[in-house]
């Protein structure tokens, strides 16, 4: 069992709470606050992880999930911790663009372009498309990359839910619609 306190919270959601390994910096929990199953993220988001498994796909822009653990506060999901590659945090996409952080723009747009691409190509849902879901990881000085750290699969446990994962053109037609907003949301924050 994992013994998680309150100086391990690395963040704190709607719906989760984030905490830090003890003795693994480079992974991270995520705690649920809510007992209702349909609206429980871990339980959603532990689902469509197997599916992307099973399907094979390439984890270089989410960050990988590692599945259920047994925590002092209940049971918890493990995932990657994105890391710059000087061991400091990275901030969210919707950071950067607020704190007009070292990425301008100019350098964000062809790293935005890349991960929609992605998630075309690997037909993944980026479903709760939040900029602050978003993390620019700088990988090596001056090389960037984005991450996708929450908000995959579906915002609730439904039979839409479902029929994305077995009708790929129905999954094709929901990841579109959801690039469209975020590109929208995006944009809209460079006004």
């Amino acid at each position: 069992m994992i013994t998680l306190t309150d100086e391990l919270r690395i963040g704190r959601g709607y719906k989760r709470d984030c905490y830090r390994l003890p003795d693994d910096p480079e992974k991270l929990v995520k705690i649920e606050h809510t007992d209702d199953p349909s609206k429980n993220d871990n339980l959603i988001e532990s689902i469509y992880y197997t599916h992307l498994q099973k399907r094979g796909v390439d984890f270089s822009h989410i960050a990988r999930c590692y599945g259920w653990v047994e925590t002092n506060l209940g049971q918890g999901l493990l995932f990657e911790r994105i890391i710059n590659h000087d061991g400091t945090l990275p901030v969210t996409l919707e950071a950067m663009i607020k704190e007009k952080g070292p990425l301008d723009k100019q350098t964000l747009d062809p790293l935005v372009r890349e991960i929609g691409e992605y998630l075309k190509t690997n037909q993944i849902l980026f479903a709760d498309v939040g900029l602050r879901n978003i993390l620019c990881q700088e990988t090596r000085p001056g090389s960037w990359r984005l991450v996708i750290i929450d908000g995959l699969g579906s915002t609730k446990m439904d039979l839409r839910f479902r029929m994305r994962m077995l009708l790929p053109l129905y999954n094709r037609y929901k990841i579109a619609i959801q690039w469209k907003r975020f590109i929208k949301s995006y944009e809209k924050k460079f006004r």
